[in-house]
């Protein structure tokens, strides 16, 4: 299993397990090895596949990182806001049950702090994805080329973001990039690989945390679901 935090127990509660835990923990024929990497791009996973001893079945699940964009440039922090760090603009993780009226006045403000800061940066070219759209299908290629060397099976999962409190920009970029990769990773006929594409059915506020990028407790449940009845109904 080679994933970004998607795979991960990211935001969860100490007792809750994320879904590749959920779907193959508990049975013997599996052996689950899982490498987890916040932020995973094709090429880091190029990185990751080459050094990896061969298996029977390998699960790629990628997240948003891929085609998501970004900030070009660092910023110093402010109005409480970790502008600094690599993920200074994304919404964060929890999910403020316990919050008061003034810690989600406080929140909604750096949201829209946050937004406008990406479309001013969007106009002036320094908010966009940090790979082009034109390499993603020889990244996608060589990811495809290794796994194939590498595994009897591949089940390829490409994550899906919850839109709704995103921005316009952020939400057509990465609308284009996911389209074109679930498209090269299909032409590509490589009969050892399944696509576990994630329905409109999945993609609902109660399988996200607040982040509308990582799965809750019940979204780890639903997709390991899932994965289990890909498994069950093809030849992996």
């Amino acid at each position: 299993m080679v994933g970004g935090s998607a795979c991960s127990a990211a935001g969860l509660q100490a007792s809750e397990l994320a879904w590749p835990e959920i779907a193959f923990g508990d049975k013997d024929q599996y052996q689950l090895q899982k490498i987890s990497i916040g932020g995973l791009t094709l090429v880091r996973s190029v990185e990751i596949l080459f050094s990896m001893e061969y298996t029977n079945l390998l699960i790629l699940h990628f997240g948003t990182s891929i085609g998501w964009p970004s900030l070009v440039v660092r910023l110093q922090d402010r109005f409480g806001i970790k502008f600094s760090s690599e993920f200074g603009f994304h919404q964060p993780i929890s999910d403020g049950k316990s919050s008061g009226a003034i810690f989600k006045a406080r929140k909604w403000v750096k949201l829209k702090i946050k937004n406008l800061a990406k479309y001013f940066f969007l106009l002036i070219g320094l908010y966009k994805p940090k790979v082009s759209i034109h390499e993603i299908r020889d990244q996608i290629s060589a990811v495809i080329s290794l796994a194939s060397a590498k595994s009897d099976q591949i089940l390829w999962i490409q994550h899906r973001a919850l839109q709704d409190s995103h921005t316009f920009a952020e939400r057509l970029f990465y609308k284009r990039y996911y389209s074109r990769i679930i498209s090269y990773v299909k032409s590509a006929n490589d009969p050892k690989i399944e696509i576990l594409e994630l329905p409109d059915d999945f993609v609902v506020r109660a399988n996200y945390l607040n982040d509308w990028v990582h799965l809750s407790a019940k979204g780890h449940q639903d997709l390991a679901k899932r994965v289990q009845q890909k498994l069950d109904k093809s030849t992996l």
